[in-house]
């Protein structure tokens, strides 16, 4: 049986479980039902605390959400002095094989590409040598959940590279986080001294002008919204949108949302993100501000 427990509340929170659980789960008991699939969200609002959640610490592959937890490990160490924006990182075209590089193979002419012009590619446009060359550069894969773990993180694991870690087996955990850990470690990167001023402001600025999300979240939010996020994709049956949104720009919210298993459609993809994205505004957001 399907669980119902996509309310998940703050003892603050005046909506009553009762009142909001079957205009909730009903778009996502829809998903699950047609596709075969399951989807996993977590959304908190963090002014007044209150979440919304859906089978939120059930474990999904990452697929391309790990990149910004990555750049933001690159960030961190800019800031420790280990890095540097400008650092001219070479490679060459034998590096692009056949892998989803569309940033990457538009600079190969020129032998390499900044740290910046990488941390920028891999957000904005996904792109995995981008991904792979920034990873090289922190210690690979095993460095990356131990850059979760330093965050309280201790679900999260990245244990491969791209693009092998879009299709490992769920049964064996790699390379798969939960929607409550992934918010959890996307607010921690945001929004607390993680980070210095100017880091979190390029991290932020390269999430808001992420390209692969306007038909994940965004489709359900209103257009005057501040939205960032960060997408994910195994081209079969995970999606996946991790978001930091701004209703106005003294109430943000964190967004995780990841899908597994069955047989949804781009179509059905897009109906469920759009229909979570208007839940959230709704339940966390119209009666807050």
């Amino acid at each position: 049986m399907i669980r119902r427990n996509f309310l998940s509340l703050s003892a603050a929170l005046l909506i009553t479980p009762a009142l909001a659980a079957p205009q909730l789960t009903t778009a996502l008991d829809e998903f699950e039902v047609q596709t075969g699939g399951r989807v996993g969200v977590y959304a908190k609002n963090l002014v007044t605390g209150q979440c919304l959640a859906w089978r939120e610490t059930e474990c999904f592959l990452m697929c391309s959400t790990f990149k910004a937890s990555l750049v933001a490990l690159v960030l961190l160490r800019i800031d420790q002095g280990k890095e540097e924006l400008e650092n001219f990182v070479p490679y060459t075209q034998e590096d692009l094989g056949e892998i989803y590089a569309p940033v990457a193979r538009a600079h190969a002419a020129s032998g390499g590409m900044s740290v910046r012009s990488l941390c920028q590619g891999a957000i904005e446009q996904s792109d995995n040598v981008c991904a792979n060359l920034l990873l090289a550069r922190v210690g690979g894969p095993t460095a990356l959940t131990r850059f979760w773990r330093s965050l309280g993180d201790e679900v999260t694991r990245l244990d491969d590279w791209e693009p092998a870690l879009n299709s490992t087996p769920l049964t064996e955990g790699r390379n798969t986080t939960t929607p409550a850990t992934m918010a959890g470690s996307l607010e921690k990167i945001l929004f607390s001294e993680l980070l210095t001023d100017a880091s979190r402001t390029l991290l932020t600025e390269w999430l808001q002008q992420c390209r692969t999300g306007i038909k994940r979240l965004r489709l359900g939010l209103p257009q005057n919204w501040s939205v960032g996020d960060k997408t994910g994709t195994n081209g079969k049956d995970i999606a996946a949108d991790i978001a930091v949104v701004w209703p106005v720009p003294t109430t943000p919210l964190i967004m995780s949302v990841y899908t597994r298993g069955g047989h949804p459609t781009e179509q059905q993809f897009q109906s469920i993100f759009s229909n979570i994205g208007r839940l959230v505004r709704h339940h966390l957001v119209d009666h807050n501000i």
